[in-house]
């Protein structure tokens, strides 16, 4: 799973001390989201790289993950010294304005500004819990540079919004949004700059990442004609023709201007494959439930029906196999609907093609049905699941998992004993098989397996090299590590094991009353 923070600074325009400021701040904030660095300690008279707390080493801060879920992160650093990142040509009086460089940064093309910023943090998060601690440290820089700093990537509003909130708590004071997703500070920003008419709008839209809410939409009615607009939508096309009329509506725009839109894109044609995508897109009921709204192609994230990754990996793939539900989150009575329309296509049966898409008379209606039956399905798993009640439903969120009064569902317990069950026997076997005859032999055969595969924290570490006294004990660990493949360690399940040594114990117990049950 690719998912990144890149972030970067424009150190010409900032002032070192109150650079070292918030390096102190972020350091903070390290701290309390558990976030890890490696060295070397050694481990009952073995020298093993372990994780310990992320500090301050060399004037700066190292980070490859946190104390939860272990080395989960490419390196991020973080320097003190602001100079660090001064580019050859340094200008502090260069013009770089922080919404012209992330607008080349979206478009994916050469950007003038690029010689102007550094970057400071750019590699892979694959969405591990360090995700939000980093994205906190980059908000917190981009709050108190507004001017010099930017983050983006694989960064959602919601998570924006989340990672502020933790930075307020850790130090003390507000944390603002970047300005991507910042509706007002964006527009502000871009007319100060110089910018107007469909130009304006063009770099609007293409910066802004946040949510379309009222005030946004206000924006965009106050400002902008819908000649700029419909110009924008034909210059920028989607896919298909109903995500054009989706976006169009959910951005609270006219229907006189959507028409307008529609003859353009279409050169003309008749408006039968309008009129089908507002009823297909239920623009005509006023009420809606959530499942209709926010369907799992478009959900927002604050709305997200259920935080399950199985579920969420259905929903990409029916999105990507193109079972798209098709929603449109926006109300205009249907007498409105035909009556506008009739006024732009006074030629065309307007009325007979409202009655036929609400017959559902065309094969995309006939195909909906099929859609909406896969949808159903998975939305009743979903549901099934939120009705559960367990504490973890997930084996994604393992690494919250505390004591034994910490409550699984029966999916995830029987994922953990048929998983843990061939290695708790594979590491039998090699116990018994190979000259590993003395406990020093096992230590120094299962220290070499850790070098090979994974870093752990000290305590992890001692567990499990002391746990070598214990023959049956130490068993799933030998097993566990004895394979040397990378993605097995990515496994939520085999990660908490080898990281929770509490964990480790539960489910040696539970493997155990498992093998006394089928005995008797």
């Amino acid at each position: 799973m690719s998912i990144a923070i890149y972030a970067q600074v424009n150190a010409a325009k900032i002032d070192p001390k109150r650079w070292e400021s918030v390096y102190e701040d972020c350091l903070k904030i390290a701290e309390a989201g558990q976030l890890a660095d490696m060295e070397t300690r050694n481990v009952r008279g073995f020298e093993l790289k372990c994780l310990v707390p992320a500090k301050e080493k060399d004037g700066k801060i190292h980070i490859i993950g946190d104390m939860v879920q272990g080395s989960c992160v490419q390196d991020y650093e973080l320097e003190r010294d602001a100079s660090k990142y001064l580019p050859k040509d340094a200008d502090a009086d260069c013009k770089a304005p922080v919404a012209d460089y992330l607008y080349h940064v979206f478009k994916d093309e050469d950007n003038v500004y690029d010689k102007y910023f550094t970057p400071y943090f750019g590699t892979q998060t694959f969405g591990a819990r360090p995700h939000i601690y980093l994205l906190a440290m980059a908000c917190l820089i981009t709050s108190e540079f507004p001017n010099a700093a930017v983050v983006y990537g694989d960064i959602s509003y919601k998570q924006c919004c989340e990672a502020c909130i933790f930075a307020e708590k850790v130090v003390g004071h507000k944390v603002k949004v970047p300005i991507e997703y910042d509706y007002i500070k964006l527009f502000i920003e871009l007319y100060k700059h110089g910018y107007r008419g469909y130009e304006l709008l063009e770099r609007y839209l293409t910066v802004y990442k946040g949510i379309r809410s009222d005030g946004f939409k206000k924006v965009l009615k106050k400002h902008f004609t819908d000649e700029q607009l419909i110009s924008y939508f034909l210059k920028h096309p989607r896919e298909e023709l109903f995500d054009d009329i989706k976006a169009w509506l959910e951005l609270g725009l006219s229907l006189d201007g959507l028409c307008e839109f529609y003859k353009n894109l279409t050169d003309g044609e008749n408006a039968k494959a309008l009129a089908d995508a507002l009823v297909l897109g239920k623009v005509h009921q006023k009420h809606k439930s959530k499942r209709e709204l926010y369907d799992f192609t478009n959900a927002p994230d604050e709305l997200y029906m259920v935080d399950d990754s199985d579920m969420a990996q259905a929903r990409q793939n029916a999105k990507e196999i193109g079972f798209k539900r098709r929603r449109i989150n926006a109300f205009i009575p249907l007498y409105e609907m035909e009556e506008t329309i009739k006024k732009h296509f006074p030629k065309d049966d307007v009325e007979q093609f409202f009655t036929d898409a609400i017959a559902e008379k065309s094969a995309v209606f006939q195909k909906q049905k099929i859609i909406e039956a896969f949808y159903t399905a998975i939305d009743k798993e979903a549901r099934k699941m939120e009705n559960r009640g367990a504490d973890i439903v997930d084996p994604v969120n393992l690494y919250t998992w505390k004591s034994e009064e910490t409550t699984l569902d029966v999916t995830v317990v029987e994922q953990i004993k048929m998983l843990f069950d061939i290695f708790y026997k594979l590491g039998l076997h090699i116990l018994e098989d190979y000259p590993l005859n003395d406990v020093e032999k096992k230590k120094r055969f299962i220290v070499t397996c850790i070098k090979k595969t994974i870093t752990l924290t000290q305590t992890a570490a001692e567990h499990i090299i002391d746990s070598m006294e214990d023959e049956k004990y130490s068993a799933l660990y030998v097993g566990l590590l004895a394979v040397n493949k990378a993605e097995l360690y990515d496994s939520p399940i085999v990660n908490t094991a080898l990281m929770n040594p509490e964990f480790y114990d539960f489910v040696m117990k539970m493997l155990r009353e498992d093998s006394d049950e089928k005995c008797n």
